[in-house]
């Protein structure tokens, strides 16, 4: 944040400037994924780039999926119920205190990403609709299911190496 005397008006439009400078400079929409997902620290466009990933649209049950980690607050509650929609689902219908964690949960048509590691189905984006689904007693949610078929590779965003030149170079 800057100072208390920076102008918000000038800095409002500097940010929009880089960002549409930013999005000018990337070439396709999985860049703008990667982008975007690395500057939340997640995975999504690391697995979306990834040519050895192969993807299928399916419908799944709910309680097959395990739940992955978002922010402290629900990661708190997350880990109480061990990752499981199962779990969560009677932590709520025993204690609806937890619910209100949740407010801002939506579920929709949109299909979640999966990611299968071995045997087990783990969230990779669509954590919102997905709580909402346990939260509403959906019994099955259309994902997109990422399948290894051979060794991962992973796509290294442009700023990560300036950043690793920055610091160590």
């Amino acid at each position: 944040m800057p100072k208390s005397d920076f102008p918000i008006e000038y800095l409002e439009w500097l940010a929009t400037n880089h960002q549409g400078k930013a999005l000018a400079a990337l070439p396709n929409l999985t860049d703008h994924l990667l982008m975007y997902s690395g500057s939340m620290l997640n995975l999504v466009g690391s697995y979306i780039s990834d040519e050895n990933i192969h993807w299928s649209l399916q419908n799944l049950p709910v309680d097959s999926i395990t739940l992955t980690g978002v922010n402290p607050k629900w990661n708190k509650v997350l880990n109480k119920v061990a990752w499981s929609p199962t779990k969560l689902r009677v932590l709520m219908e025993n204690d609806p205190s937890v619910i209100t964690t949740f407010d801002n949960c939506e579920f929709s048509d949109v299909p979640i990403l999966i990611r299968k590691e071995e045997n087990s189905l783990k969230v990779l984006d669509g954590m919102h609709r997905m709580i909402a689904a346990i939260r509403d007693r959906v019994e099955s949610i259309q994902a997109y299911v990422g399948e290894h078929s051979g060794e991962p590779k992973r796509v290294i965003e442009p700023h990560v190496v300036y950043d690793f030149i920055k610091v160590f170079g």
